[in-house]
């Protein structure tokens, strides 16, 4: 099997107990009637985990064949230990884990060249992994005998005909990776130049010319890399404004959490000084490892398969999701990095304690949980950015200057 990963994706490994926002509580964790028969029968079972297994999953209405984990009073899966190991694995082994336990935070995402694989953003190893090697993220091709994995987006031959752009998943996504990765641009200016491709492409796919998309992507790119446009994507400024409102509305609506009332003063107001004492520390934190937050870029780039997070959106709208993402990431990174001390952050019934880089990483992976990885409807976020906004290049700039 033909699998294309960044470099770092075969030395990711779980942390366990020492993970500071564990996989383990607030999710909708799946199983299916033949993994819980598994376990129930296994000879070394103990009564004890056998009747937890018996009381501790409800089936799924919306898919009888699956069902879901009860989480306990406190929001946690009830089979978690206090150490944080899982009391299936300890006593019976790995092996009797779910698929869905066995592969999270992995991300498999297939096209008709290669399947995508990374490591999703809402583990707060994959932060600091990505903070401490600036090669992590350089693509991989790599064949190896197929593993247990699920594909999250695998496009049917019906969908293939209804929406006939995403016969080019694997040409779209190289080539905002490649902007994104494109070291001789900041990361800000690499987006919002993307958003400007992706609003390019999406008028052309409703002139019904999707087959002309590779033709397009080679005009695009030397469009893009014309130095007066570079110029005048720099000279863009920070609406600090947009960011608060829109930012704060999101991450308070949909994550149940925000890091930047530590930027408002005694009135609420946002203060642009905060603002500058949390970047310069954010960036004194990283002095030397500016490509941090581009590696952090890249990957949710890979999670979010973009341009194809939602298959029944225009290009440009999940781009400006992504863009949104990113924009999340970065204010709370640095309203994060201007409290000197720890952090403690309370969501979903759950108190979270972060000290030095990991205060950063920490917002990061909550975040993540929250737009990308939870129940959240992305639809119904851009419903959100449309009561502020247009969906327009403009938008994506104000999030991520």
């Amino acid at each position: 099997m033909f699998y294309r990963e960044p470099k770092y994706y075969s030395e990711f490994h779980c942390t366990g107990p020492e993970c500071t926002n564990n996989c383990c509580y607030g999710w909708c964790i799946d199983w299916s009637k033949e993994e819980i028969d598994k376990v129930k029968n296994a000879e070394k079972i103990s009564p004890e985990l056998k009747t937890m297994v018996e009381n501790s999953f409800v089936e799924m209405e919306s898919a009888p064949k699956k069902n879901i984990v009860k989480f306990n009073e406190k929001n946690i899966c009830p089979f978690q230990l206090e150490n944080g190991l899982c009391k299936i694995q300890r006593e019976l082994g790995a092996e009797y884990l779910s698929l869905t336990c066995t592969v999270y935070p992995r991300k498999s995402v297939a096209t008709r060249d290669y399947i995508y694989r990374n490591v999703n953003m809402s583990c707060p190893e994959v932060s600091k992994i990505l903070s401490n090697n600036e090669d992590a993220m350089r693509l991989l091709n790599v064949i190896a005998e197929p593993q247990n994995l699920i594909l999250n987006a695998q496009d049917t031959e019906e969908e293939l005909k209804e929406t006939p752009e995403l016969k080019y998943r694997s040409e779209l996504l190289e080539f905002f990776y490649n902007l994104i990765a494109d070291k001789s641009l900041s990361v800000e200016n690499a987006i919002i130049l993307g958003a400007l491709a992706a609003q390019a492409l999406t008028k052309l796919v409703k002139e019904k010319k999707a087959d002309d998309i590779p033709d397009a992507l080679i005009i695009i790119k030397r469009q893009l890399h014309n130095d007066a446009q570079i110029q005048k994507v720099d000279e863009i400024k920070p609406n600090y404004t947009a960011k608060f409102g829109i930012i704060d509305d999101l991450c308070i609506n949909v994550c149940n959490f925000t890091m930047s009332k530590v930027l408002r003063d005694e009135t609420g107001t946002p203060n642009i000084d905060y603002y500058a004492l949390g970047e310069g520390n954010l960036n004194e934190m990283f002095s030397e490892r500016q490509f941090w937050f581009r590696n952090i870029t890249l990957n949710t780039l890979l999670e979010m398969s973009l341009p194809f997070y939602m298959k029944d959106r225009t290009i440009f709208e999940n781009y400006a999701y992504f863009a949104t993402v990113i924009g999340c990431y970065k204010l709370n990174a640095v309203a994060a990095a201007a409290v000197r001390n720890e952090v403690n952050i309370q969501t979903q019934g759950q108190t979270f304690h972060f000290v030095g880089d990991q205060k950063v990483f920490g917002v990061i992976s909550l975040i993540s949980r929250g737009l990308l990885q939870s129940n959240v409807e992305p639809k119904a976020v851009l419903r959100r950015l449309l009561d502020f906004s247009r969906l327009t290049p403009a938008l994506a700039a104000l999030l991520v200057k």
